[in-house]
């Protein structure tokens, strides 16, 4: 199975079912996968697409989405670029992913602009700018090379913070993320007639959640904005929309302002919570606030394809069954059906039940390993009685009912769901002149949930 089968059967299922609104940008799953086939031609024309990888520079929303499926139905491998983000760090990822073609949009060829004139580019195709076409073409040996490492099972390849400065790649296959969307669709029950929101970056990995479980199951993708963001009680009303997901950090910043009323959500009936911690007080209030909802809090890192594990905070008839987790927050669950877990100490063994250590899991869901990376890869491996599992980082205590979490057993960190490694931010501080050391801490300083980065640094005394 393939991650865009389950959109191509509604599309010939019913294509006249309402696939993503966006303001008065409607199209119906007909029409999109249309468009995504006409696309998809475009790419073969260009190049070979069979096992590419192809960068997709777009802004989120329907044009991307088109994209992202048309480069899966040319049988390529998506890897969203965030257009916004540094030269260097654009550059360094185009490096690392050894792109065979990119697709930009206006905003994309702006970032694409940015980059200084000495970095080799594939072939650019721009089908939704003036320029359109193709744009700057890199040197033959970088395409004879990409040819010779083509890989069909490859569903999107996403970059996320590393230790050293250096972005490090999580490829994802068709296989993990389609075992994800098995263990997830019938557990939901998404279907037409529920309108989701897509909160997340394309470059976010539970964007792939937002995307593929709507497009997946006949429902309809809302797009919201950084604006809709800011007020999603209001954006949830003016959409009628049934499914929320977004990071605990939005429905926090809606509980201090007062904006979480009891029953001001009344469409919606799944609410949704990934990529940080999400604390008893914000999921109380967002419960009051959708008395027909659901709420889950779910877990897990890129690694392990979008989630992993997933927790009942409160159901419709508002029985909550959480419980505290140290720090008063929500439980991150059990894992989902066909994935394993062990709990393991300092010294890589087996903890003892009900005491703390680090999370483990292995499964379908688990990738292959770093994108052309084997010490990363076999740094984040144990061997338990023979199956290979991946170490999360995460501490973890199993209260024989539920996984509650307790913090990292590293200095990595999530900034409204976003990893940040506090390495990286200091190699980035000390790569700026006259800078000699650096420490980088997240704050709130010892609190479970990160709200941003400190920085100190030491400068180097100059005289004139």
């Amino acid at each position: 199975m393939r991650l865009e089968d389950g959109f191509v059967a509604w599309a010939d299922r019913d294509p006249g079912l309402p696939a993503v609104v966006s303001g008065d940008d409607r199209r119906s799953y007909g029409q999109l996968f249309q468009q995504a086939s006409e696309l998809a031609e475009d790419i073969a024309a260009v190049i070979d697409p069979t096992g590419a990888r192809i960068g997709l520079f777009t802004e989120r929303g329907p044009d991307a989405y088109t994209a992202i499926l048309a480069i899966l139905l040319a049988g390529a491998a998506y890897v969203p670029v965030n257009p916004g983000h540094p030269p260097a760090r654009i550059a360094r990822t185009i490096e690392l992913a050894d792109l065979d073609l990119i697709l930009a949009d206006e905003t994309g060829l702006s970032g694409l602009g940015r980059l200084e004139p000495r970095i080799d580019l594939p072939p650019i195709l721009a089908p939704w700018s003036d320029v359109g076409g193709l744009g700057i073409t890199g040197s033959g040996r970088a395409r004879e090379q990409r040819d010779r490492d083509r890989d069909e099972t490859l569903a999107y390849l996403l970059f996320t913070s590393g230790t050293t400065g250096d972005p490090k790649g999580v490829p994802i296959s068709h296989q993990n993320v389609t075992a994800f969307l098995a263990a997830n669709l019938d557990h939901y029950q998404f279907g037409p007639g529920d309108r989701c929101s897509q909160t997340f970056d394309l470059t976010f990995d539970l964007s792939v959640f937002d995307l593929f479980m709507a497009l997946g199951s006949g429902a309809c993708l809302y797009p919201l904005s950084s604006t809709d963001l800011l007020s999603p009680v209001d954006a949830v009303a003016e959409r009628g929309l049934s499914i929320w997901f977004s990071v605990p950090a939005v429905a926090a910043l809606q509980r201090q302002r007062g904006a979480l009323r009891p029953g001001v959500m009344p469409s919606l009936r799944a609410s949704l919570f990934c990529g940080e911690a999400l604390s008893v007080e914000v999921a109380n209030a967002w419960s009051e606030a959708a008395p027909n909802s659901i709420g889950e809090n779910l877990y897990g890192p890129t690694e392990l394809t979008i989630a992993c594990t997933r927790h009942r905070f409160s159901s419709i008839d508002r029985q909550s069954d959480h419980q505290l987790s140290p720090g008063g927050l929500v439980p991150i669950g059990r894992p989902f059906p066909g994935l394993d877990i062990a709990i393991v100490g300092l010294d890589g063994a087996p903890v003892a039940p009900g005491q703390e250590g680090e999370l483990c899991v292995t499964g379908p869901q688990r990738f292959a390993g770093y994108w052309r990376s084997p010490e990363k890869t076999a740094d984040r491996t144990i061997t338990i009685d023979g199956a290979d599992f991946y170490r999360t980082g995460d501490r973890v205590v199993d209260d024989d009912s539920t996984l509650n979490f307790v913090g990292r057993s590293d200095d990595q960190v999530q900034i409204l769901g976003h990893r940040v490694e506090l390495g990286e931010v200091e190699a980035g501080a000390r790569s700026v002149d006259d800078v000699v050391d650096a420490v980088a801490v997240a704050l709130p300083y010892g609190e479970p949930v990160a709200t941003e980065v400190g920085l100190m640094a030491t400068i180097a005394s100059t005289s004139t």
